[in-house]
């Protein structure tokens, strides 16, 4: 058996006994990022349409749900990287989130979450007042 073959298989059975156990699930690629007033949070959502996903927030926790549409191809699958079926995954918010003012863009796969930070936990300039 050559080498390709030997990772198929390993490929297969991983995929197999996933979808046995609990039915295609996975949990996309995340990254977080900070700046003065928001928080960026990108997830990789290759195949996902807009009408297949769904955010809702609940205290401090979003919930991300979705659909990937990406069938597998008909020819022989020598490498397989790209996770299909749905997910959930639940982010926890930073406190200083206001769960009021989240916006979301799904553009090429990619959904961008910006969290913007209340106005209170925002830093705020104290005025020095000079003694006569």
């Amino acid at each position: 058996m050559t080498q390709a073959e030997l990772i198929q298989e390993k490929e297969a059975q991983k995929t197999e006994m996933k979808e046995k156990v609990r039915g295609p699930v996975y949990r996309p690629l995340t990254d977080w990022s900070v700046a003065a007033d928001h928080y960026t949070v990108r997830l990789s959502l290759p195949g996902v349409r807009q009408e297949d996903l769904n955010l809702t927030v609940k205290g401090n926790l979003l919930t991300v749900q979705a659909v990937s549409q990406f069938t597998r191809p008909e020819e022989k699958v020598l490498v397989h990287e790209f996770e299909l079926g749905s997910f959930t995954t639940t982010l926890s918010l930073p406190e200083d989130v206001d769960s009021e003012q989240i916006k979301a863009d799904l553009t090429n796969g990619l959904l961008s979450l910006t969290l913007y930070k209340r106005k209170e936990a925002l830093p705020r300039k104290i005025e020095i007042q000079t003694s006569k």
